[in-house]
């Protein structure tokens, strides 16, 4: 028997990848071969440096029209992906590396070009930091708006990678809606995090975001780094300060390659490298690790229950979201998903 499979993150050819009827050998760079003997890697090969060398994804080779979000305004949908790595260094995340790389404008705009021809109506942009470059958007922008047409996209940004002139150009060139990482409302906790943002800029950039007519959605986090119950309820109050269109808690996992999966080495927080021992048996029972430092897991998963609870099910919430309904379809998407918190908790 044999195999072989793609390592690292850079694309390779697939092909000798994929065929393994005659895996005797490895050839291309960053592949494993595994085989009678053992299994063998080939080097590295490094991080792609011109991503335009790509070509444009081929998604009439994919059921491109059954691809539906319960979140898009219309539909079919796409993502599309414009630029990897991240240059910033949030303890949590280890993001495609720290070298920060992205496809020109004339790409992007190629690709929506395509996306357009294919009739699909909205895409997510799903960088890390879709406004990382300034100059970059601008012209992705101006070229969209360029072009007339009604297609509309969402983006994934930092508060500090945007200011009220950029998102008005964004708001014009059809973006419809941003997330947003706050991560946490105590400055202690974003310091530990070193997430490098501060809650003066968040509350002024959601207020911009809300004028301009984008929606926007704020990502927190629940049990990080050195976070406590007090800590946990300023980023309650944060939220409901900032009134973001949507919410989204997640409860702190740490990954392999980051910052804060080593200090939980260190610090004896996981015992076991969890990832090492699923890459060698994927098939056992395996739950991602959660941050237990001052919570357990039970007690983090109740915490993200009543955190959404109490941003989702205020009166004037219900009422803002009450007035957006255009179609029966968002009506019975509302209720099933205020239904399934109320279950939750």
């Amino acid at each position: 028997p044999s195999a072989k499979a793609a390592t690292g993150k850079r694309p390779v050819q697939y092909g000798m990848v994929i065929d393994t009827r005659r895996c005797t050998g490895c050839h291309a760079c960053s592949v494993a071969c595994k085989s009678d003997g053992g299994v063998s890697f080939t080097p590295s090969a490094g991080l792609l440096k011109d991503l335009d060398a790509l070509p444009v994804p081929a998604r009439r080779s994919s059921p491109y029209r059954r691809y539906h979000s319960v979140l898009a305004k219309r539909n079919p949908i796409t993502v599309m992906i414009t630029s990897r790595g991240c240059p910033f260094d949030c303890v949590f995340c280890n993001r495609m590396g720290r070298k920060y790389r992205c496809h020109s404008a004339e790409y992007v705009l190629a690709e929506f070009d395509d996306i357009v021809e294919l009739g699909i109506a909205e895409v997510f942009i799903h960088d890390d930091t879709f406004t990382l470059r300034r100059d970059r958007v601008e012209e992705i922008c101006r070229g969209l708006i360029e072009r007339r047409g009604d297609l509309i996209w969402e983006a994934r940004t930092r508060v500090d990678c945007v200011d009220r002139e950029l998102l008005a150009l964004m708001r014009r060139a059809g973006c419809t809606r941003l997330s947003f990482g706050v991560e946490s409302g105590s400055p202690r906790v974003l310091k530990a995090m070193r997430k490098g943002i501060d809650l003066d800029r968040v509350k002024q950039v959601f207020r911009w975001t809300r004028q301009e007519g984008i929606t926007s959605l704020a990502d927190f986090m629940i049990g990080s780094l050195d976070e406590r119950r007090e800590d946990v309820e300023m980023s309650l109050a944060l939220a409901g300060e900032i009134n973001p269109d949507y919410v989204q808690y997640s409860i702190c996992s740490p990954y392999p390659g980051t910052p804060l999966y080593e200090i939980g080495r260190e610090n004896g927080l996981i015992a076991e490298d969890v990832w090492e021992a699923f890459a060698g048996d994927p098939l056992r029972k395996f739950r991602s690790p959660v941050w237990t430092q001052h919570f357990t897991e039970d007690e983090l998963i109740q915490l993200a229950a009543m955190a959404y609870r109490r941003f989702y099910m205020r009166p004037s919430y219900m009422l803002r979201q009450a007035t957006k309904i255009r179609s029966f379809r968002q009506l019975k998407g509302m209720v099933g998903a205020a239904l399934g918190m109320l279950r939750r908790g």
